[in-house]
């Protein structure tokens, strides 16, 4: 019988939280929860879901509705929308659980009133494609414009400008929608 020592068995370097760590958590959930913040992150998310869905209100919402869009880069911005929103609705919503409760509000809108939308969502391809994009540690409208870059060539079109400021102003405009949009009440 051949031995197996050549195979390497994975095993988790982060730990389960401490129960301080779960007993803090479950507190800042509670003071979120009377505050409001928990609701008005939800609120936002499903939000974010209806200007996603609703194309002619992303594109007034981006300045953008001069483009003649095939079907397909409707549907890559669409797509870039909602990427945008949830790197936006994590730099901006502190403590992350806000940031969770309005990315899993928008994401389980999009499964009840856009199931097949939600399916080219949650693939996962695209999303990689723009976190790549924005991996390095770059100021806003460098990650605009690279993610700009990024939908010119997924719309199979990398050189098309007009393509590449359309993405970099939809990342950016959803970045300053929730920022300005987000009110959360203090501690």
């Amino acid at each position: 019988m051949k031995q197996d020592d050549d195979i390497k068995i994975f095993t988790p370097t982060a730990s389960l939280p401490e129960p301080d760590d779960l007993d803090e958590l479950a507190v800042l959930a509670q003071l979120h929860r009377a505050n409001g913040n928990l609701d008005r992150a939800k609120a936002l998310g499903e939000r974010l879901a209806q200007i996603s869905v609703n194309t002619p209100e992303l594109r007034d919402m981006t300045e953008e509705a001069r483009f003649d869009l095939t079907p397909s880069h409707e549907q890559q911005l669409r797509v870039l929308m909602v990427f945008s929103a949830h790197t936006a609705l994590e730099a901006i919503l502190t403590p992350s659980l806000l940031a969770d409760a309005a990315r899993t509000a928008m994401n389980e809108s999009f499964i009840v009133h856009a199931g097949t939308f939600w399916n080219s969502v949650s693939d996962g391809r695209v999303f990689t494609q723009y976190l790549l994009a924005i991996r390095m540690p770059l100021d806003l409208p460098a990650q605009a414009r690279r993610v700009g870059e990024t939908f010119a060539g997924i719309c199979g079109q990398e050189d098309n400008p007009e393509l590449i400021a359309l993405g970099a102003n939809v990342f950016q405009k959803t970045h300053t929608f929730i920022s300005e949009t987000w009110r959360p009440a203090s501690a």
